[in-house]
């Protein structure tokens, strides 16, 4: 009986398990095989499948998982992304309506865009992580309200 063992363990180009073991045994006692029946090459083969087949659902289910990961991973960047663009127009665009006033009022509003850059930058990653866009656009917004708020404030004030 070893024989045949050592053949399935060269098909398997391994040591075959126990349970691979165990599985030979029933089908040699459900068969009445003996250690020079034919059959064998045929029962080694079929079980060899198995065995590779018994690997397909999780290869399956790992490459289901890493895709899905990756996804998520490159649609969270282009979220932050586009959010950033979106945030670094809207400060140009700010910038661009007060461009005509005094250089000090400039620099006050330039300083206060970067600090709502900053504020924002914040608020997306805290929005980015509990996937609440809503929160965000109220920030940006109220960021928006308070900046041009301070600017007439200091400068009419």
């Amino acid at each position: 009986m070893s024989n045949i063992f050592d053949s399935f363990n060269k098909l398997l180009g391994r040591q075959a398990t126990d349970a691979e073991i165990q599985k030979m045994y029933r089908v040699r006692d459900a068969l009445d095989l003996k250690d020079n029946d034919a059959l064998w090459v045929i029962a080694m083969t079929l079980q060899s499948y198995q065995t590779e087949f018994d690997k397909i659902p999780g290869a399956i289910s790992k490459a289901s998982v890493d895709a899905l990961a990756n996804i998520k991973s490159v649609a969270d960047s282009a979220i932050s992304a586009s959010l950033l663009k979106a945030q670094m127009d809207m400060h140009a665009a700010a910038v661009s309506v007060f461009g005509g006033l005094a250089d000090e009022a400039k620099a006050v509003v330039i300083n206060a865009g970067r600090d709502i850059a900053a504020v924002d930058r914040a608020n997306v990653e805290i929005a980015l992580k509990r996937d609440n866009f809503k929160l965000l656009t109220a920030s940006v917004a109220g960021a928006v309200v308070l900046s041009v708020a301070g600017f007439f404030w200091r400068t009419c004030g």
